[in-house]
């Protein structure tokens, strides 16, 4: 808003002005755009799965206190659990011997859970980075080996 009005002012004294200060912020704005890359890939990483996963083959996430990442695997019909807020109830995934396959929010931040994915047994697949969080927005593929 105080964008708008500061160049509402500068359009009444100098309307040239305000036509080159316009071009520069939507310049800036659009070289943003392009530059900045994506800002968390969930749908991706479940594409990923989904694309990747054997039938037989389970899913689960762990991250966020809520699933979002429901809202990309229903569609494709994968049946992806949550593992509770930041991987809370993680072990009961560990434990399932059909559970093939882990999408990992926030790897730096969940380093406990990524320890212990990896001690189960899952090894990276895929790693989609994402900027969201102060660069923390990355997502892991694991896939049990």
């Amino acid at each position: 808003l105080l964008l708008a009005a500061g160049f509402l002012e500068i359009n009444d004294r100098t309307p040239r002005a305000a036509r080159v200060i316009a071009l520069l912020v939507a310049s800036a704005w659009i070289a943003s755009l392009a530059t900045l890359g994506p800002r968390q890939q969930i749908r991706e990483a479940v594409m990923y799965v989904a694309s990747h996963r054997t039938p037989t083959e389970g899913a689960f996430a762990v991250g966020l206190p809520d699933d979002v990442h429901q809202w990309y695997a229903v569609p494709l019909g994968v049946d992806m659990p949550g593992s509770g807020p930041y991987g809370t109830a993680l072990q009961q995934h560990l434990h399932d011997p059909t559970a093939a396959w882990a999408v990992l929010l926030y790897p730096r931040t969940l380093t406990a859970a990524a320890d212990q994915l990896r001690e189960a047994g899952f090894v990276e697949e895929a790693r989609f980075p994402g900027w969201i969080d102060a660069g923390g927005g990355e997502i892991i593929v694991l896939r049990r080996r």
